[in-house]
C-alpha cells in the first residue's frame, strides 16, 4: 500500500508541470480571444449607423411590428402574420431589446452579437473536435464582416452562428450523452430554422458528416447498430421540419429556383474571393492576400493540419455553393451565402501539429496585425459614410410624423460584380429611408414586409401605392426617371384614402435641390448636400415637361 502511494505520489508530480504548460496555453488562448474581439467589436461599437445595406430595413421593420398595437397609421397598412417563419430570429431578439434600449441602440447590439457569437463559436468548435485551444481560429475574425453582412443578411448569419455552437455541442457530448447529444441538436435545429431555412440545412448537413464519420468509427458494432444511430441523428430534425411544413405561412410561396446561367465559373466560384466585400477593394485584397500568405507558409513549414470532419464539412460546403441555385422561394444569393460558412469552417478546422494548441509567435503577430488592420480601416470607411447618413438623417428629421415617404436614387451602384467586388450600393443608401420609420413612424415604400418570409404584411391601401411598391428600387438618373416618379408620387398624394391625408415626401439620395428645380417646378421641402427631401402637396399637376 505504502509502495502504491508513492508510485501515485511521483505520477502526480510528473504531471503537475504539464498540467501548468496547459493551463497556462488555455489562458494565453483566452486572452488572444478576448483582445481580438475587442478589436471586432470596435467597428459596431463607434458607429451608430453601420453601413450594411439591409440593416436599416430590419430596425424599421421591427420598429412596426413592437408598435403595432398602439401605432393607427401601421395598423392601416399592416397586418401580423405569423412568427412561425424561418427568417424572424433577430427581428424577435431586436424587439425584445428595443423595449428596454431602443431600437437603434437595440440594433446595434444584434450586430455584436452576431460578431461575437460567430467568432467565440469558431474557438469552440475548433476546441471541441481538436481536444484542445488553438489560436488558429483568430483568423476567423478577419471574416466576421464578409459579402453577406454588408448585404445585411442577419437572419442568415445568426443562424450560420447558431449553426457552429450547434456543431460544437455535437462533438462535445459525442462521448458524454447521446440523449443530451440528440437533446441539444433538436433545440439547436429550431433556433438555426427560426433564423434562416438555408442555415437549417447547412446544420443538417454537417450533423449527417459528423454521424456518418462516427458510424465508420463503429463500424465493427454492426451495421444495425450504426443505421440505428443515423436514424435517431435524422429524427432530431423532424420536429422542426413538422413545425415548418404545417404552421409556417412559409409553405404559401411558390418552389420556385432559379440558377446563375452565364459566366458559370465567376458566379460559382467570386463568392470565395470577393467574401471580404466591404466596398474598399485594395484594403481587401491587403487583408485577403495576407490570410493566404500566412496559411501557406504554415502549411510549408507543415505546423499546421486540418481537422478532418471539419474539413469534411467546409468541403461539402463548397461543394453545396458550387450546385445551389442563385434563387428558391424569394430569397436570394442562396450559393453566394454558402460560401461564407465554408470560409469559416475551414479556418475553424485548422489545428497545431506540435500539439500546444499556439502557433509560432509570427503567426500569432500577423494574425493580430491583420485584425487590427482590418478593423481600423472599417473604422474609417464607416465614420466616413457615417457623417453621409447623419445629413440625411437631419433631414429625415424634419419631416411630419406618419408621413410616406418614398425613396430613389441616382447615387453610384456597380454596374456588375467583379472578382473581389460585390453589388452593393457604395455607400448602401437606398434603405437608409427606414430611419424615418423610426424617427418619425413613418411607412416607406420600400419596406420588405411579405407574405410567408416576414411577420408583418405590408398592405398598400391603393393602386397607386401598390405600383409603387412594386417598383420599390426607384433609380432616377434621368430627368425623364424624375418625372415619372414624381407622377406617381401624385397619384398615391391624390387617390390614396390613408395617405392623402397624412402626406406624401419623395426622399431622393444623390438628386440635390438645384437638379429638382431645374427639372420640376416644385419648392423643395428639405436641401441636403447630395440629397433633397420633396413635400408632394395634393394640388399639384406635373406635365410631360416638368
Amino acid at each position: 500500500m505504502q509502495t502504491e502511494d508513492l508510485s501515485q505520489t511521483e505520477v502526480s508530480r510528473h504531471d503537475w508541470p504539464m498540467a501548468r504548460v496547459r493551463i497556462s496555453a488555455a489562458l494565453y488562448v483566452l486572452a488572444l480571444l478576448l483582445f481580438c474581439l475587442i478589436l471586432v467589436c470596435l467597428p459596431i461599437l463607434v458607429t451608430t449607423t453601420p453601413p450594411v445595406f439591409d440593416y436599416p430595413n430590419h430596425l424599421g421593420r421591427t420598429y412596426i411590428y413592437t408598435h403595432l398595437w398602439d401605432n393607427s397609421l401601421f395598423r392601416e397598412v399592416f397586418i401580423f402574420d405569423s412568427l412561425l417563419l424561418p427568417n424572424v430570429m433577430t427581428d424577435i431578439w431586436i424587439a425584445a431589446f428595443s423595449e428596454r434600449i431602443g431600437t437603434l441602440a437595440a440594433g446595434q447590439l444584434m450586430l455584436l452579437l452576431i460578431v461575437a457569437l460567430t467568432f467565440v463559436g469558431a474557438f469552440v468548435l475548433n476546441a471541441a473536435a481538436t481536444k484542445q485551444p488553438s489560436t488558429w481560429p483568430l483568423l476567423v475574425a478577419l471574416f466576421l464582416y464578409n459579402e453577406m453582412f454588408f448585404w445585411g443578411f442577419l437572419n442568415y448569419l445568426l443562424g450560420i452562428a447558431f449553426l457552429f455552437w450547434g456543431c460544437a455541442a455535437w462533438l462535445l457530448l459525442e462521448r458524454r450523452s447521446r440523449l443530451g447529444q440528440l437533446t441539444a441538436t433538436a433545440l439547436f435545429g429550431l433556433l438555426i430554422l427560426f433564423s434562416h431555412l438555408v442555415a437549417f440545412g447547412l446544420f443538417a448537413v454537417a450533423i449527417a458528416i459528423f454521424e456518418v464519420e462516427a458510424g465508420w468509427r463503429r463500424r465493427r458494432a454492426g451495421a444495425a447498430v450504426v443505421l440505428f444511430r443515423i436514424g435517431a441523428a435524422a429524427l432530431v430534425f423532424v420536429p422542426a421540419v413538422m413545425l415548418y411544413l404545417a404552421a409556417s405561412p412559409i409553405g404559401q410561396l411558390p418552389f420556385v429556383m432559379h440558377f446563375d446561367q452565364e459566366n458559370l465559373l465567376f458566379n460559382k466560384l467570386s463568392p470565395f474571393t470577393r467574401i471580404l466585400s466591404s466596398g474598399n477593394t485594395p484594403f481587401d485584397l491587403l487583408i485577403l492576400g495576407g490570410v493566404v500568405l500566412t496559411v501557406l507558409a504554415a502549411r510549408l513549414r507543415r505546423s499546421v493540419s486540418l481537422e478532418p470532419r471539419l474539413a469534411a464539412v467546409a468541403a461539402a460546403f463548397t461543394l453545396l455553393a458550387v450546385i445551389m441555385p442563385h434563387e428558391a422561394m424569394g430569397s436570394y444569393l442562396i450559393n453566394k451565402r454558402i460560401a461564407v460558412p465554408s470560409v469559416l469552417l475551414f479556418l475553424s478546422a485548422l489545428r497545431p501539429r506540435d500539439g500546444n494548441g499556439c502557433q509560432s509567435s509570427f503567426a500569432a503577430v500577423a494574425i493580430l496585425t491583420l485584425v487590427a488592420l482590418r478593423s481600423g480601416g472599417l473604422i474609417l470607411d464607416w465614420q466616413a459614410t457615417g457623417r453621409n447618413y447623419a445629413s440625411i438623417l437631419d433631414g429625415i428629421r424634419q419631416l411630419p410624423e406618419g408621413t410616406l415617404v418614398i425613396p430613389a436614387t441616382s447615387l453610384k451602384v456597380s454596374d456588375a460584380p467583379t472578382w473581389f467586388t460585390t453589388t452593393a450600393y457604395f455607400p448602401p443608401m437606398m434603405h437608409v429611408a427606414s430611419y424615418a420609420t423610426i424617427l418619425r413612424q413613418s411607412v416607406t415604400s420600400n419596406i420588405f414586409a411579405r407574405r410567408g418570409q416576414n411577420p408583418i404584411i405590408f398592405q398598400p391601401p391603393s393602386e397607386a401605392l401598390q405600383e409603387i411598391v412594386d417598383h420599390s428600387g426607384h433609380r432616377v438618373e434621368s430627368d425623364s426617371a424624375l418625372r415619372n416618379l414624381t407622377a406617381q408620387a401624385i397619384a398615391v398624394r391624390q387617390t390614396d384614402p390613408v395617405f392623402a391625408t397624412r402626406g406624401v415626401h419623395l426622399l431622393l439620395l444623390g438628386v440635390t435641390c438645384d437638379r429638382w428645380r431645374a427639372v420640376i417646378s416644385l419648392p423643395p421641402f428639405y436641401c441636403g448636400g447630395d440629397f433633397s427631401i420633396i413635400e408632394i402637396p395634393a394640388e399639384f399637376r406635373i406635365s410631360p415637361s416638368g
